[in-house]
């Protein structure tokens, strides 16, 4: 697996450096809700619709902030078939549309149009989920500091309960382990999914939330660092009154992976990121982002094949130096200059051909700054996901 990698990337090309979006390395990225482009199937993406069974839903602590709020407990497993779940574009009403940063189509559990509620059927309480295909982890490095981020953007109409908690008509993310590639909707007999979150309180269509989970959120480092696995959208109305509501629309799924952060202790550390989406079988717009690094700097992205572990000090090669290395440099992708605003970016488009699931393997930028001294960047994980 890793020699395709080296094969992937030996022809490289470079791109003249601008800004970047934001730091971390993408594993998953859900934005359009449609089919898969590399399967051509999955009616949500890289989300299929799940049946769950009755389940008697957790509550959110007195006092619990929204929109996210850490719940632990299990919840049963899920069989594919049709709910709620659909993609929508219109919040609530025909021709509303959504407000930024959410974008047509999202992830909906309501009737959608004419009538935008959950109440099916009628009288009758109703559940379902979304449910994604296995996503490839990061490997675990005991002297590496992992962080995984999981976000999404949302919006809530539901029944109200004390304090805006939504007693009933509750959201759940949730995560279990499991191959990288499982198939996104059946889960194996017995199988439990482990509570992240119940995400509460409510707001209307023109005021999207972002949930964030992480960095350093035990049950989300347990399941994709040294593991792959899977995350999962639950909507419970625990019982069949007040279902009239517009129901809950999720957009904007980023799962992502960054390590050796603060790679430069003691000043402020460039940071490694990704654009273009997720690393999947011919992604062409794939590419590696920098963001804080000095202006005007030559930046080197390398690919590291062979294990590095404990990091490499560059003073130990270059005097000065304050940083460290977490990935081997065994390749070098490609140099640009960065732009004003410290930012750089270097394309890797991925080819239809490459298989997914394979690798792991990491990418870290080496900056030469001001005065010929050499930083580093914070280290990334990539595996092609399917």
């Amino acid at each position: 697996m890793r020699s395709a990698f080296r094969k992937v990337f030996a022809g490289i090309f470079l791109v003249a450096a601008g800004g970047s979006s934001g730091a971390q390395v993408v594993m998953l990225a859900e934005t359009t809700w449609g089919p898969n482009p590399a399967t051509g199937v999955f009616p949500m993406g890289a989300f299929d619709s799940q049946v769950v069974a009755v389940f008697n839903p957790l509550s959110p602590p007195v006092g619990a902030v929204p929109p996210c709020v850490p719940v632990v407990g299990f919840a049963p497993p899920g069989v594919c078939g049709a709910t709620l779940w659909h993609a929508e574009i219109d919040c609530c009403a025909a021709g509303a549309g959504f407000a930024l940063p959410m974008t047509a189509p999202v992830a909906a559990y309501n009737t959608g149009p004419p009538a935008y509620n959950y109440n099916v059927p009628a009288g009758l309480a109703n559940r379902g989920a979304i449910a994604s295909v296995g996503i490839g982890g990061v490997p675990l490095r005991p002297t590496e500091v992992s962080s995984i981020v999981l976000s999404f953007d949302e919006i809530r109409s539901t029944e109200p309960g004390p304090g805006n908690f939504n007693s009933f008509d509750k959201g759940f993310v949730e995560v279990r382990s499991a191959p990288c590639g499982e198939p996104p909707c059946p889960d194996p007999a017995g199988t439990a999914w482990t509570v992240l979150a119940q995400v509460v309180g409510l707001q209307g269509c023109a005021a999207p939330v972002t949930c964030s989970i992480g960095p350093a959120d035990a049950t989300l480092d347990a399941t994709f660092i040294g593991g792959s696995g899977k995350i999962r959208f639950r909507f419970e109305t625990v019982d069949g009154a007040s279902n009239t509501y517009c129901g809950w629309m999720v957009d904007n799924v980023l799962l992502t992976n960054e390590k050796c952060n603060p790679s430069c202790p003691g000043i402020p550390s460039p940071r490694i990121g990704s654009v273009g989406g997720m690393p999947r079988p011919g992604n062409a717009a794939f590419g590696i982002s920098l963001t804080g690094a000095p202006p005007g700097a030559i930046a080197l992205l390398f690919l590291g094949l062979a294990r590095l572990d404990p990091p490499l000090p560059l003073g130990a090669i270059f005097p000065g130096s304050p940083c460290i290395f977490c990935c081997s440099p065994d390749v070098l992708l490609g140099t640009v200059v960065t732009s004003a605003a410290g930012g750089a970016a270097l394309p890797i488009p991925i080819p239809a051909a490459l298989a997914p699931c394979s690798g792991p393997v990491c990418v870290q930028w080496a900056i030469l700054g001001g005065g010929g001294v050499l930083l580093s960047s914070s280290k990334g994980d990539i595996t092609i996901q399917p």
